[in-house]
């Protein structure tokens, strides 16, 4: 078992909610989830959400592998295209030190995500496919000499889960994942699945 504790992603999160709570009070007035996602809608606006998710990853094929990435495991932003559907990047970055070898794991996807219902102001549904890279790089010592292999892999994979409205403009989200990725020249296939939990911000 791994545990990865990103500090610069807890760091972003604690600016992200400031930011939000700042946006409800500006002004001095608060308005509720309903009328400020029925003034968006009525409007045009488009939203951003942005969010930081805690991981559990469970290996289902190879050897018997469990991954906690807490308590964050990666950063998205999802760009609001019409009232169901938003794409949306995301971004995890992991890095393993021990005496005479480190690693670090590099992972981009960009997924589409069409939620069931358009009303944010309630929970809503979501289904969520997406295409990822994986990139992992070893650096190890060998008789005084660094060593360094590295692999690509491109992935595709699918999420469905629920958000919760807990403030206007704050929620939290939770998701399970089965992705698939292929295989490199030092990494083997892998399937795998996931839960994950974490909080979004939006902008509108």
């Amino acid at each position: 078992m791994r545990i990865h504790v990103t500090l610069a992603a807890a760091a972003a999160a604690t600016v992200l909610l400031a930011s939000s709570a700042h946006a409800q009070t500006r002004g001095g007035t608060k308005q509720s989830g309903t009328t400020r996602t029925a003034e968006s809608q009525s409007s045009g606006g488009k939203s951003l959400e942005f969010g930081l998710d805690g991981s559990v990853g469970f290996a289902m094929n190879g050897p018997s592998t469990t991954t906690v990435q807490l308590p964050i495991s990666q950063l998205r932003v999802a760009f609001q295209r019409t009232a169901n559907w938003s794409i949306e990047p995301m971004l995890r970055l992991n890095y393993e030190g021990t005496d005479g070898q480190s690693g670090n794991e590099l992972f981009f996807g960009v997924g589409a995500l069409y939620h069931l219902s358009q009303d944010r102001s309630q929970k809503q549904w979501y289904a969520r496919p997406y295409v990822a890279i994986d990139h992992q790089s070893v650096t190890f010592d060998v008789a005084g000499n660094s060593q360094t292999q590295s692999s690509n892999r491109l992935g595709f994979g699918a999420g469905f889960g629920i958000k919760v409205p807990l403030l206007s403009r704050v929620g939290t989200r939770y998701e399970v994942t089965l992705s698939h990725f292929g295989k490199s020249d030092v990494v083997d296939a892998s399937t795998n699945l996931g839960f994950l939990a974490g909080f979004s911000f939006y902008t509108r």
